[in-house]
């Protein structure tokens, strides 16, 4: 399953951004702060909903110097418990995310991590082959061929 977390207070994300994003293989997790984020625009709503049960909203209970960044980093780990075959993009400009990427990578906690600042640049990320970082090389598995007087099932 894929994962895009979006730290909302780092990064508002516009409509048009998840238009590409698949809304049956993708969970949409929008962090929101307790003081910066009381409102959401019409057309973001509009377009999370086409995610359905997908979408979920983590409102950030205080204030405080990297509140929402340690709920992001929470809901992370749960999530990487859960599917060790998790594709997770994050989209946030804070780079402090970045060491606890590289050390979810290389323990293999996920198939697929990558955290990207510029959401423009982003529209066709969510798809598999995009999210898994440049640095795990994609291995494929060569098939058998089939012999002439095999019967291929």
């Amino acid at each position: 399953m894929k994962h895009i977390l979006i730290d909302f207070e780092n990064v508002q994300p516009e409509a048009s951004q998840l238009s590409g994003v698949d809304d049956e293989n993708c969970h949409i997790w929008l962090f929101l702060g307790k003081l910066q984020q009381k409102t959401l625009s019409v057309e973001l709503c509009e377009a999370l909903c086409r995610f359905g049960k997908n979408v979920h909203f983590v409102r950030v209970a205080k204030t405080g110097k990297n509140a929402l960044d340690f709920y992001l980093a929470y809901y992370l780990g749960k999530i990487s418990e859960q599917d060790s075959e998790a594709l997770i993009c994050i989209f946030s400009r804070d780079t402090g995310f970045d060491v606890l990427l590289e050390h979810m990578e290389s323990n293999k906690h996920c198939r697929g991590i990558v955290r990207i600042a510029d959401l423009y640049n982003a529209a066709s990320l969510p798809q598999a082959a995009e999210i898994v970082p440049p640095t795990i090389a994609a291995v494929e598995v060569p098939q058998p061929a089939p012999e002439d007087n095999a019967t291929v099932i």
